[in-house]
């Protein structure tokens, strides 16, 4: 399983994984060490976490499906909320 790069990359802490997950410190460390496995929900969760697919996070796939999450996220947003951030990283762009 990636977890542990993936986290490493993104600086994601494994207080924070285990506090949104509402397990212990030592499962999260299970899991980066290859001791213990997540169950299917904890593992679909931890993806959406790490905002990976599950085949990349446990290396069935070799394609990081980051952009997947993002087309997620911006398909639940309102019309208004994407021509916001539009707007706005047109104007990043722009100075």
């Amino acid at each position: 399983m990636r977890m542990y790069e993936i986290r490493k990359k993104k600086h994601i802490k494994v207080k924070d994984i285990a506090s949104q997950l509402h397990v212990s410190y030592q499962t999260i460390s299970n899991w980066e060490h290859g001791r213990t496995e997540p169950d299917i929900k904890s593992l679909i969760a931890l993806a959406h976490i790490l905002g990976v697919s599950v085949d990349y996070l446990i290396g069935n796939d070799n394609t990081n499906h980051e952009i997947s999450y993002l087309s997620q996220k911006v398909d639940r947003m309102s019309k208004e909320q994407l021509k916001e951030k539009i707007q706005a990283y047109i104007k990043i762009l722009n100075e």
